[in-house]
């Protein structure tokens, strides 16, 4: 049924015999390959004379022509993909899209004057996902590349994803049995078919890819869009990803498997006739690939001076400081509360331990080894089983504070600091899963076992609620409140211990008390983006990895697709890969990537960027809406026109502890004159950079 495969880029890069994997294809039944994407970010990944060549690639080796003529020999066509990076800030300030038009165009122009002579170079594929229903910024993007493709005589193809409307009201609960969201949907997608018809008569695109997200126990209208669509030819793209049901044949003249690295490797036809699919390139265990970069890494070179500073200056008995106060040391008086300690060790624990398993670098797992040791201590320093720590050092200055939130003392003498909420125990809960999966020993994996056993039995003892040593709830650690962190502890849970308590718990929150449902519910628009990472960020990746049941994890995608439609628009580069994981075929991992290109290591300092920013707002070409929002947050305006703020890429924002948890018109929540969240000379420990640089690294997204 299946007439090609999308292959990744930087997937492919990592073959060490194009011959085998094409020839594999080739048996499969493959007549086309289509390669995602070839130029992004300023680079090519080809022998460019316009893009950047510090990407390095070996002067040697043009694996694009490898690949078409190992494709010539077996009779496959070859589609190119062109430029992949449609970023977040050009998603707010180039509406018109003529950056994006005008990289395609460029790498069109190059892949065809080095490689029409191939024989196997059949045309070009657009890469970007463009507005569903399209509006006229997309049909003029459409106009211009198909045009220069076609003056290139050469046809190009275009994705378009089954349109999805938006959850309003009560539409949360919408399934296929809603009659009202049924015709919800159906109004939406004859919006959809018609802009996408008028973009095909206007531009003349040649081939319309359909996505068909193919969802378990959905009624598809796929062949309705088939017939619907005219003056073109009609091709359909299947996921072979978590699939555990026959693909349904369709009457495409194309069916195209996204994507070949997510097939079984078995090098035999069997593998598509019974579609056993590797749930994640990453479950398959270290990747352990040395990277074919010849030149300059400048992520990795921000990764490795990150990582510098953190072991040198933010780590205190393995614990991540994460609001280090320059002026003193980090286990100085001034820095002595760390509340969210528990949750920046656990994300770091994860970072370190996807970092060993990308490269096997043996300091990697050493890091992951030290930090994981912390966890477990702040698992049971308090001396009571399953109640967790935020922090905890031997001594401290000072008074034990009041409240909920303050020092205990436990009975060797040590200081921890308790009500653990949600997020830290998301952050844990992180770093335990992760070093289980990658780096933990036999004897690891049991300690791991017991603290997991202890923290979730007193959890479900306590009817979903974290407590204190007094047996009181903690302030935020109701887990009845944040669904998707409540199940996917669960799931983490049952994943680690085998225990079917756990799994008997989760499916209990399921149904009867339809924790998916306000899961999606949440997943909605945020009322406060700010508490995004609180609720979605740490348990979502673990929840994608592990729910395998399919009724289930379609649901667990619902979740993921609504998160992302709001949060792409933030830039929250955590969330995007978490997408990009889970939806290869969409161009969120490369969104994420080109965020991780602009992100400024050295505005983890506060008054760095402070004084940065001040230059920027006196002398800097800004635009207006930017202008603003310095202005406001540097104190020389007091007030918002807008009352809400604008939208400040990431090289403008101003540092906080987890960089990626952002949305448009932050700023609007405090008063004017508020640089920094912790103040001026704070510096925080970039774990957000470490932890979505190895988590794409590991996937696939990055070199």
């Amino acid at each position: 049924m299946l007439n090609g495969f999308f292959v990744n880029p930087i997937l492919v890069l990592r073959w060490n015999d194009f011959a085998t994997h094409i020839k594999r294809m080739a048996d499969l039944g493959a007549r086309k390959i289509i390669v995602q994407w070839t130029s992004g970010h300023g680079y090519g990944l080809y022998p460019s004379k316009i893009y950047d060549p510090t990407w390095g690639l070996p002067s040697n080796t043009d694996w694009i022509k490898q690949l078409l003529e190992t494709a010539m020999d077996h009779q496959i066509d070859v589609w190119l993909g062109l430029d992949a990076c449609y970023s977040t800030t050009e998603w707010h300030y180039d509406k018109p899209l003529q950056s994006l038009s005008r990289r395609c165009r460029t790498t069109a122009s190059e892949l065809a004057d080095l490689y029409r002579n191939t024989g196997s170079l059949a045309g070009f594929y657009i890469p970007v996902d463009l507005d569903q229903p399209l509006k006229k910024t997309g049909v003029n993007f459409l106009d211009q590349v198909v045009s220069h493709c076609h003056q290139l005589d050469y046809p190009i193809a275009c994705p378009a994803s089954e349109p999805r409307p938006k959850l309003t009201g009560r539409h949360y609960e919408a399934d296929q049995q809603d009659q009202e969201w049924r015709a919800r949907v159906q109004r939406l997608r004859r919006t959809w078919r018609k802009s996408w018809q008028q973009a095909i008569d206007q531009s003349g695109l040649d081939i319309l890819v359909i996505r068909h997200l193919h969802g378990v126990g959905r009624e598809s209208d796929l062949e309705a869009d088939l017939d619907h669509f005219q003056n073109i030819r009609r091709w359909v793209s299947l996921p072979l990803y978590h699939q555990t049901q026959d693909l349904i044949p369709t009457s495409a003249e194309t069916q195209i498997g996204f994507s070949y690295h997510h097939l079984d490797p078995l090098p035999t036809a069997e593998v598509v006739s019974r579609h056993s699919v590797r749930q994640d390139p990453a479950r398959q265990g270290p990747v352990r690939q040395s990277t074919v970069r010849q030149g300059p890494d400048l992520l990795r070179q921000k990764a490795d001076q990150v990582e510098w500073f953190l072991r040198r200056r933010c780590l205190v008995e393995g614990q991540v400081v994460s609001v280090l106060d320059t002026r003193f040391p980090a286990a100085a008086q001034q820095n002595q509360w760390q509340e969210d300690a528990d949750w920046l060790t656990g994300l770091y624990v994860g970072a370190e331990s996807f970092r060993y398993a990308t490269t096997g670098e043996t300091a990697a797992a050493d890091h992951a080894r030290q930090s994981w040791q912390a966890v477990h201590k702040l698992s049971n320093i308090s001396g009571i089983p399953g109640i967790v720590a935020r922090y905890w050092l031997p001594h401290i200055d000072g008074p034990l504070g009041h409240g909920r939130k303050r020092w205990h003392q436990n009975d060797d003498g040590v200081y921890w600091i308790s009500d653990i909420s949600r997020d830290q125990l998301s952050g844990h809960m992180f770093g335990l899963a992760t070093y289980f999966d990658h780096v933990a020993t036999a004897e690891e994996r049991q300690i791991i076992q017991t603290d997991v056993e202890a923290i979730t039995d007193l959890i479900i003892d306590n009817q979903m609620m974290a407590i204190d040593p007094d047996g009181q709830p903690c302030i935020h650690g109701n887990f009845w409140v944040s669904p998707l962190l409540a199940l996917s502890f669960l799931k983490s849970a049952y994943h680690i211990t085998r225990k079917e308590r756990y799994q008997e718990k989760y499916l209990d929150l399921i149904d009867p008390h339809y924790f998916l449902g306000h899961a999606l519910k949440d997943a909605r628009v945020s009322a406060n983006p700010f508490f995004q990472h609180y609720h979605q960020d740490s348990p979502l990746y673990h929840f994608l990895q592990y729910e395998d049941e399919p009724n289930l994890r379609q649901q667990v995608l619902r979740i993921c697709d609504h998160l992302y439609a709001d949060t792409h628009r933030h830039g929250n580069v955590y969330l995007m890969i978490n997408h990009a994981v889970s939806h290869p075929e969409s161009d969120s991992g490369q969104k994420a990537v080109a965020e991780l290109h602009k992100f400024d290591i050295e505005s983890l300092n506060v008054s760095r960027w402070e004084q940065e920013a001040r230059e920027l707002l006196k002398n800097g070409d800004l635009p207006r809406p930017i202008q603003i929002s310095l202005a406001y947050i540097l104190g020389e305006r007091d007030s918002l026109p807008n009352r809400r703020g604008n939208y400040l890429p990431i090289e403008y924002r101003p540092p906080k502890e987890f960089g990626w948890n952002y949305y448009a018109g932050e700023e609007a929540r405090r008063a004017a004159g508020q640089a920094g969240h912790h103040g001026i000379h704070i510096r925080y420990s970039g774990v957000d950079y470490l932890l979505a640089y190895w988590m794409a690294r590991y996937h696939g997204l990055v070199c």
